[in-house]
C-alpha cells in the first residue's frame, strides 16, 4: 500500500472510531431529555436498540469496511460518557461493561454498521459493473 493510500485509510478508520464515541455519547446524552431514563438501557420502549441502530449507521459511514471500530468507539464513547459526566455511575463501571458485552447491548450498533456495509458494497459492485 502507498503512503497516501496507507494515510488515507488511516484518517477514514480514526474518523469512524471517533465518529463511534461521539455517537456513543450522544445516546447517553440523549436519554433523559427523550426518555426520562438516566440510563439508556433503562429507558422504555425502543430507545436504546433504535438510538444503537443509529447511531452503528452514523459512526460508520467514514469507513464502511471497518464498521467493527465504529461499534467498538459507540461502545467506548458509552461507557466514557457515563464515566465523566455521571460520577455516581463509576462503581458500577466495570460491572456495566461486562453485563453489556454479555447481554448483547452492542448488537444494534453492529446492525446498524453491518447495514451501511452491505449497501457500500452492493454500491460499489454495481458501479464496477457499469465501468
Amino acid at each position: 500500500m502507498n503512503p497516501l493510500m496507507k494515510k488515507l485509510f488511516l484518517s477514514k478508520v480514526w474518523l469512524s472510531l471517533a465518529a463511534g464515541l461521539f455517537c456513543g455519547a450522544v445516546v447517553w446524552w440523549l436519554s433523559i431529555p427523550l426518555t426520562g431514563a438516566r440510563e439508556p438501557f433503562d429507558s422504555a420502549g425502543l430507545y436504546y436498540p433504535v438510538a444503537m441502530f443509529l447511531a452503528g449507521v452514523f459512526a460508520t459511514f467514514p469507513a464502511p469496511r471497518h464498521g467493527w471500530i465504529a461499534v467498538a468507539g459507540i461502545f467506548m464513547g458509552e461507557r466514557l460518557y457515563a464515566f465523566l459526566l455521571l460520577p455516581e455511575t463509576r462503581a458500577w463501571w466495570l460491572f456495566g461493561i461486562v453485563v453489556n458485552i454479555l447481554i448483547f447491548s452492542w448488537l444494534p450498533a453492529a446492525l446498524g454498521a453491518v447495514s451501511v456495509y452491505l449497501v457500500y458494497h452492493q454500491f460499489n459492485k454495481r458501479a464496477g459493473e457499469h465501468t
